[in-house]
């Protein structure tokens, strides 16, 4: 299990650790931001990420998280199943969703739009 205080901010000296910690206190949960980790691989955007999430369900909140494709592949089986209203109301009712990997594998243009 990552948490931010696992973190080695050393290591990635480019990362805004007073943001980091301000992302800690779950404000934007109750405001409704989105958060977006970018850069390249090994950075250490899948920790912060996840450390989110721990944070997120220890205030009590749920949590979800899937890779782009693993969701991709999900809500691609949901329309073939008939039932994607369904599986997108399941992903409407945690209070973080947490979407990993974004851009590292091909989607197909369905995948994609879903």
């Amino acid at each position: 299990m990552k948490q931010l205080d696992s973190f080695d901010y050393n290591a990635q000296p480019s990362i805004d650790r007073k943001l980091i910690e301000e992302l800690a206190t779950g404000r934007y949960l109750s405001d409704g931001r989105n958060v977006v980790l970018l850069g390249p691989p090994g950075v250490g955007k899948t920790h912060i990420a996840i450390s989110l999430g721990v944070l997120c369900a220890q205030m009590g909140h749920r949590v979800y998280f899937a890779t782009a494709i693993d969701l991709a592949h999900k809500l691609s089986k949901a329309v073939d199943q008939n039932r994607l209203h369904r599986e997108l109301n399941a992903l409407t009712q945690p209070k973080l969703l947490i979407i990993d990997e974004i851009g590292y594998l091909q989607l197909d243009p369905t995948q994609a739009s879903l």
